[in-house]
């Protein structure tokens, strides 16, 4: 390698043999030496997941990193990310201790997209978000986050995330009360939030009362949210896809209608179904005639 390097992505993907993987990691390794990487992007090797190499972290001036298909384990020395802006972390396994030590040591972090799939142990909503402090875009995928659970958050959190403009939930589930909590815990503690997109997950289309006790158990425990007025000042935009369960559909409407009344600069919401023309065409009459905040908000459906 030649030159300064500041931008570079490396990808495993294939048939490596234990020689390759070596060849990665004193790839790294050299980079390391040289402090001059901004950006970094790694893919590993899939299914068979290979250990990122501890050397990543000695990348002190990163600015972007994203990884994909890693085990991750920080080294016992860890002096953190500090110039880090943007975190991605795509199907990579880790202890939650170990994720909140990272996010922790990340003090300019802007951007963090979460998706993992499996961690030894596990952490409440409260133990990440105060790992968060500047944090403005935030995506997690909720569909298989058994790490992240709802025990123990106080119902009044100690501090905002104030600067948090964008949050994208990936496995979004309104007849899973966990995953409303969630939503709701996130709605609470983000006093600026501008656009919130909701990636709905494959529902389980039932009975009519399927999810019902959950949605409206969780409405109750997070009244203060739901019920008391709390309003989102700065939000313009809501999106939702891709609603699949017919009977979802009850939930999604009282969910907008909710956004609506409470949000005086939204400017747009869209909500993307595969559900029957009938349903779709009822629930955007609904919405349509629903009271709202904002007298200039558009309600689409079904808009690519």
């Amino acid at each position: 390698m030649e030159g300064p390097i500041h931008e570079l992505t490396l990808s495993m993907t294939g048939n490596w043999e234990d020689h390759d993987c070596f060849e990665f990691d004193q790839i790294i390794l050299h980079l390391s030496r040289n402090h001059t990487v901004k950006k970094l992007r790694l893919d590993g090797p899939g299914s068979m997941l290979h250990e990122l190499p501890k050397s990543v972290f000695a990348l002190h001036d990163l600015e972007d990193l994203d990884l994909c298909d890693f085990i991750v384990d920080l080294p016992s020395i860890f002096n953190g990310f500090g110039s880090l802006v943007s975190l991605y972390l795509n199907d990579v396994k880790l202890s939650t201790k170990t994720l909140r030590h990272l996010l922790s040591n990340c003090p300019s972090l802007e951007s963090l997209n979460l998706d993992i799939g499996e961690s030894d142990d596990k952490c409440t909503i409260y133990e990440l978000l105060k790992c968060l402090p500047v944090i403005e875009d935030l995506t997690i995928s909720i569909d298989y986050c058994e790490w992240l659970v709802l025990d123990s958050v106080p119902q009044e959190l100690p501090t905002s995330l104030i600067h948090l403009k964008y949050i994208r939930l990936d496995g979004m589930s309104f007849v899973e009360g966990s995953r409303l909590a969630f939503l709701l815990v996130l709605i609470r503690c983000s006093p600026n939030l501008e656009r919130i997109k909701l990636q709905m997950a494959l529902e389980y289309n039932g009975d009519q009362g399927y999810g019902d006790h959950e949605y409206r158990a969780v409405k109750d425990e997070y009244s203060d949210v739901w019920f008391k007025r709390l309003w989102l000042e700065h939000l313009k935009k809501l999106e939702i896809s891709l609603i699949r369960s017919s009977h979802v559909i009850e939930f999604v409407k009282d969910f907008v209608k909710f956004i609506l009344v409470r949000s005086p600069k939204l400017k747009k919401v869209s909500i993307c179904s595969v559900v029957h023309r009938n349903q779709e065409s009822e629930m955007l009459k609904t919405l349509l005639q629903a009271p709202r905040a904002s007298p200039a908000v558009i309600i689409t459906t079904n808009e690519y």
